[in-house]
């Protein structure tokens, strides 16, 4: 009888998740519907699964709270708890001082938007001015990353996104590229310039964005084992996450 309700419990559980899963593709439909047209559904899913489980970790349970942590992943990506861009991040969730839930959330969220908004500009100047600096000059600045190497990291970045470089600043920028080498590596992507595309495709999508849920096709391109060519890797990642803000962009601007 015992084990009858334990399942009993766990099918309302289920259906209880099914239905916040349902209501969170409605909600981000609504309020991230470039994220929802360039991620589409079944990766929205899967991402607000990954979010559910990531906000409970972080001691969050209640559908307030785990609404708003999948919405800091939508603008920072699904790992930026952990992600060297946004120490802030990782230093809010774990403060011992603040072990109020609510509170925590809130502290997070206000953070995020502040920098969002630095980010976005005035009418979404910025971000739209570096969506079509990226729309309109792929080809060549992926010729300037073939030809250079790490040390013109820096420069790089702040060309193709200037106000994201202030914002996130040179010391964490730094600790992105030193885990961009480590990570680059991972995937046997060793060559200076292949590396610093690797890295462009962190700064534009999040520093896991290779393990991001709505990145599927990330994963699928650095576990391609037919793909032999680790350059030719690197350019297809750098051309398919263009592709993927290029969509955001033009929806972006209709």
């Amino acid at each position: 009888m015992f084990s009858i309700q334990n399942k009993q419990l766990e099918a309302f559980k289920d259906l209880a998740l099914k239905k916040f899963e349902d209501e969170m593709v409605e909600h981000i439909k609504e309020f991230f519907p470039s994220h929802y047209i360039m991620i589409q559904e079944i990766a929205i899913r899967n991402t607000i699964r990954f979010g559910y489980l990531r906000a409970k970790n972080h001691g969050f349970s209640t559908k307030r709270n785990v609404c708003l942590y999948i919405n800091n992943m939508m603008i920072l990506g699904s790992h930026f708890d952990y992600d060297p861009q946004y120490p802030w991040a990782n230093f809010i969730l774990k403060d011992d001082s603040e072990r109020h839930p609510i509170i925590r959330i809130d502290k997070l969220c206000d953070k995020t938007l502040d920098v969002f908004d630095q980010l976005l500009g005035r009418r979404q100047l910025f971000i739209n001015r570096a969506l079509l600096n990226l729309h309109n000059n792929a080809d060549l600045i992926l010729q300037m990353l073939r030809s250079s190497d790490l040390t013109g990291a820096f420069q790089h970045l702040r060309i193709i996104f200037p106000e994201k470089y202030d914002v996130i600043g040179e010391f964490n920028l730094s600790q992105m590229i030193n885990y961009g080498f480590d990570q680059a590596n991972t995937y046997g992507i060793t060559s200076q310039s292949s590396i610093l595309i690797y890295i462009v495709c962190m700064f534009l999508l999040g520093s896991d964005f290779d393990k991001d849920p709505q990145f599927p096709w990330a994963r699928k391109i650095l576990n391609d084992f037919t793909v032999k060519d680790k350059n030719e890797k690197a350019e297809l990642l750098y051309r398919t996450g263009v592709d993927n803000l290029n969509s955001f962009f033009v929806r972006n601007n209709h």
